[in-house]
């Protein structure tokens, strides 16, 4: 199991460097903030990584190390804001085509935010960015579905410890007060209270006696010899499922994992999915003060001006609706972990990535998953406790056999001594006939039996169709990403030529506009093919039961 954890932790690298690896920057020819023009850049470096290659990782292909895309422009002598991956980090504000006012959403602080607006901090929180470690261990302290499946299991071991009690010994302490007329207890409270004398024999006394008070103080033992395998039976089935909710606690965690592991990626690459749209907003608002200047000089028609003003419009609603997508993303992410769904959480900019594993095998993994997955041993234990609920059932054909032992003491005054007695009991009972009662159950508990075992049955077959799925949607999305990153690298180039072709006056603006929602689409296809990497390889370990 730590294996599978320490391979989680590696390919969380593959949905970073999804989020930061955007491709060239615009076309050639459009301006540039670098190192030669005084302007800051972003580097941004993914190395191999030992510790976190123990269980491997996906492939991390040279293209990975980019540098990011430029820092937004500062004042002389001011600071250049720190970016980072988080609400606080919205991304630069939008500035729509007419002109107006620049929309963007407010920053916000690390942590909780107060009734009052002020950000309350969460002690339980890191101070720095949120690696996928600390995420899963979070969720593993704080997560509510994880808190409710524990306290399951911790019923499931006092039912064990009280089934394992039946065996011993019940020890009852019962005090009873009367105070009566009746004939038949006034003689018997007056014989237990040892105040009997031959006056009460008199007939009037023994008609109509007096009003007597007893208080009568009973201690009793009762210890069960033979029970016909009920106790051991009995405890047998609550060993079974209290194994059964471990075992599904256990499952519960892993699903958590899981969910976390997802929640992480899609936030992260949501973010990846902002920073591609605000790179399709840079190439477009190029390709607008290249279009303006063409009509200034006489070059085009106005026409070809308002269509890629048009197309800047609907690039910044793209950009508007990822950024929505990321708040929620960020939120998900909250809910996956445990926390309240208005925390700020700051993810890393980098992670180190581990090496691949390889081709995986399904046949080792199916083994593996019919051995170790925690929710398909819960169904087994289960299924052993209905194997002993027959016999349970099977068990009332028996006698019971039981020791009793007492002591009494009668007294007119409470906690009186003037009257004290003692018995020992040997018990036996035997229910030689119940008209059918214990047949009907005993079949009744077969039946439910033999259903258990053909779920149990599609259950395995189940898991191994899980395990053959998350490897073939594993093949995929790395053959996805491949195809991804050929086409953005095709989609740059055809970009590059085109943008040269319109300068010269050879091509159309319709052209030059494909050719950059061409270069969008496949960016944000490699984004969500490197999205479905980290996913699939995390549903092939769940389906293992390995996380």
């Amino acid at each position: 199991m730590n294996g599978g954890r320490d391979n989680l932790f590696s390919l969380a690298a593959l949905c970073v460097s999804a989020a930061l690896a955007l491709g060239p920057g615009p076309a050639e020819g459009s301006a540039t903030t670098g190192p030669a023009s005084g302007g800051p850049v972003g580097v941004v470096h993914v190395e191999a990584a030992g510790p976190l290659g123990s269980r491997g990782a996906l492939p991390s292909p040279s293209e990975d190390v980019l540098a990011a895309r430029p820092a937004p422009a500062v004042a002389p002598g001011a600071s250049p804001p720190a970016e980072r991956i988080s609400r606080a980090a919205p991304g630069p504000p939008l500035t729509p085509v007419d002109g107006g006012a620049p929309v963007s959403p407010g920053p916000r602080a690390h942590g909780t935010a107060s009734p009052d607006g002020d950000a309350l901090p969460d002690p339980g929180l890191p101070g720095g960015p949120l690696t996928l470690e600390r995420a899963i261990a979070l969720a593993e302290e704080r997560n509510p579905q994880l808190a409710a499946a524990s306290a399951r299991a911790e019923a499931g071991e006092a039912m064990v410890r009280a089934a394992r009690a039946e065996r011993r010994p019940r020890v009852n302490l019962e005090e009873t007060v009367s105070r009566t007329t009746n004939p038949t207890l006034v003689f018997s409270n007056l014989l237990g209270q040892e105040a009997f004398g031959p006056e009460n024999f008199a007939i009037d006394a023994l008609n109509r006696p007096d009003a007597l008070d007893n208080f009568a103080t009973r201690l009793s033992v009762e210890q069960p010899l033979w029970t016909g395998g009920r106790i051991a039976h009995g405890l047998a089935a609550a060993r079974a499922e209290g194994e059964a909710r471990r075992a599904e606690r256990e499952a519960v965690r892993q699903r958590i994992v899981s969910g976390v592991i997802e929640a992480y990626a899609g936030a992260l690459l949501a973010r990846a999915r902002v920073a591609v749209a605000e790179k399709s907003l840079a190439t477009v608002r190029q390709q607008v003060e290249m279009v303006r200047n063409h009509f200034e000089a006489g070059l085009v028609v106005e026409s070809d001006l308002l269509q890629v003003q048009v197309h800047e419009s609907e690039v910044m609603e793209e950009l508007i609706r990822a950024r929505s997508d990321a708040e929620v993303a960020l939120a998900a992410l909250d809910l996956a972990i445990g926390l309240p769904l208005e925390t700020d959480l700051e993810l890393p900019e980098t992670l180190e990535m581990g090496t691949d594993e390889g081709e995986p095998d399904i046949a080792a993994l199916t083994a593996e998953a019919l051995a170790q997955r925690p929710d398909l041993a819960a169904a087994r234990h289960r299924l052993e406790a209905g194997r002993r609920s027959v016999a349970l059932a099977r068990a009332a054909r028996w006698p019971e056999i039981g020791l009793a032992g007492m002591v009494e003491a009668n007294d007119p005054d409470f906690i009186g001594t003037s009257g004290t007695n003692w018995s020992v009991m040997l018990n036996a009972r035997w229910t030689i006939g119940d008209f059918g009662r214990t047949t009907a159950r005993v079949r009744a508990r077969r039946r439910e039996l033999e259903a258990a075992q053909q779920d149990v049955l599609q259950f395995e077959r189940s898991v191994a169709l899980e395990v053959r799925r998350a490897v073939s949607e594993l093949r995929a999305a790395r053959a996805r990403v491949e195809q991804a990153r050929r086409a953005v690298k095709l989609a740059e180039s055809s970009l590059r030529i085109v943008t040269d072709r319109y300068r010269e006056g050879l091509t159309t603006l319709v052209e030059l506009m494909k050719a950059e929602t061409a270069l969008t689409a496949a960016r944000m296809r490699e984004v969500a093919a490197r999205r479905d990497v980290l996913v699939a390889r995390a549903r092939v370990d769940l389906a293992a039961g390995r996380l």
